[in-house]
């Protein structure tokens, strides 16, 4: 800081280099082993996980494999931000394609900001975003207010 630097970044190595670099006036520190172990993590918890980015505003962005209780039903019915907590962005879907030699092949399309009447269908990507730690981004079917849970149905 003394030397006129506005803002430092630093990389750390382990929990006690990055208390040091802090007590010594580093604005932020960057710690990639430690980001490397939690997404191996996320992915051994979650393999639908395929990819997330935490981003700087307390959000993070995630790409994650469409359950099949998603498919053929429209974005709208799954009320993704009531129910699981998450804004969808994007969808990157998984179309069959036959190149003009006759081969079978599948092609990525992105669909952004997609619209409530747009269908889920099987091998789409889901891209969302949502606050860290607010959910465990998983897609499992959750009792609707109807449905009794497993205690009051045995009951």
């Amino acid at each position: 800081v003394r030397l006129g630097s506005s803002h430092i970044v630093a990389r750390a190595a382990t929990d006690v280099h990055e208390q040091v670099l802090r007590l010594v006036g580093a604005h932020e520190i960057v710690n990639p082993e430690a980001d490397a172990g939690r997404n191996l993590a996320a992915t051994l918890v979650s393999p639908e996980l395929k990819g997330r980015v935490h981003l700087p505003s307390g959000h993070e962005y995630a790409e994650i494999e469409a359950p099949a209780s998603f498919w053929g039903r429209p974005i709208g019915e799954l009320a993704l931000r009531e129910h699981h907590g998450v804004h969808l962005l994007a969808i990157r879907k998984h179309e069959p394609r036959v190149t003009a030699d006759g081969r079978s092949t599948y092609e990525r399309t992105l669909v952004a900001d997609p619209d409530g009447h747009h269908v889920v269908e099987e091998g789409d990507l889901l891209a969302v975003r949502h606050e860290e730690g607010a959910t465990s981004l998983s897609f499992e079917a959750k009792p609707s207010k109807s449905e009794p849970d497993e205690a009051e149905a045995k009951a």
